[in-house]
């Protein structure tokens, strides 16, 4: 979140992680120029105190669903562009054979718990899906890209439901991301 405040010049501008990524911690700059400018310098500040990461995936990675996406994810989906937006489309609930769907580029979800924490009944199901570099790159996701499940738009000649994403910003490794939504994080160069 930026918010520009105006008293009189020098113009301040305050950025505060509204994510919940970095405790406590907020950037602040000024210019004497106008709150545009304020805006613009405190985007610069942050862009150099937390750079984002490359856009280029040198090995296959693991796209890792928040346990809010359970009812959306079924055994199969995929992250592609869907009429120029970057979409999630989920397979619709196994109607199509496991070749169909391989042949259509969808992946197997797979659950990353420990089969220790499978067998809890308290543990709820989290799910991945590996991604080949090429696929990552020509999508352009971003590596700790942290994307938004939004809700269904439409469904594909397959009757897959189409899921519009939202890029929300990065992670940053040494914090715990918390989401009340459906969202994905991109890994950082691993696979399960």
């Amino acid at each position: 979140m930026i918010r520009s405040d105006r008293i009189k010049p020098p113009y301040v501008a305050t950025a505060k992680d509204t994510l919940g990524r970095v405790k406590d911690v907020e950037i602040r700059a000024g210019s004497e120029v106008s709150a545009d400018d304020a805006i613009d310098n405190v985007k610069k500040e942050i862009q150099k105190k937390y750079p984002e990461k490359g856009d280029t995936h040198s090995r296959q990675t693991t796209l890792f669903f928040n346990v809010q996406s359970n009812d959306i994810i079924e055994p199969y989906i995929k992250v592609d562009q869907v009429a120029d937006q970057l979409s999630l489309i989920v397979g619709n609930g196994g109607k199509q054979s496991e070749a169909d769907y391989a042949q259509a580029g969808f992946r197997p979800v797979v659950d990353r718990r420990s089969d220790k924490a499978k067998a809890d009944p308290d543990s709820r199901f989290q799910p991945t899906i590996n991604m080949p570099k090429d696929e990552l790159n020509r999508l352009k996701l971003k590596l700790n890209g942290i994307y938004e499940i939004g809700d269904r738009s439409s469904q594909d000649e397959m009757g897959n439901d189409i899921h519009p994403l939202n890029y929300m910003g990065q992670t940053i490794a040494t914090t715990r991301l918390i989401q009340n939504k459906p969202v994905f994080t991109v890994g950082t160069e691993r696979a399960v």
